[in-house]
């Protein structure tokens, strides 16, 4: 689901609904955005690996409420250096 230009009612049928209406419903539904509009920022992500070979994740220890390790949060970032 990284090319823009993919044919929704294929990947419908691919992922088996009936149609693509129902498809982009749930994946804006999981995802608050657009196939079209996810498949342009991962082409974004990968535009920025193939243009800076210095890009290091940042990943927080995992906490949850009163650092109860069962209840896992996470929080991770892109830090690109030039």
């Amino acid at each position: 689901m990284f090319d823009p230009n993919a044919n929704l009612t294929d990947l419908a049928y691919e992922f088996g609904y009936a149609d693509q209406a129902h498809f982009i419903k749930d994946f804006k539904s999981l995802t608050d955005k657009t196939p079209g509009e996810f498949a342009i920022e991962m082409q974004q992500f990968k535009d920025v690996f193939r243009e800076n070979e210095n890009v290091v994740f940042l990943q927080s220890p995992p906490f949850g409420q009163n650092n109860n390790p069962s209840q896992y949060s996470c929080c991770s970032g892109l830090v690109v250096s030039q």
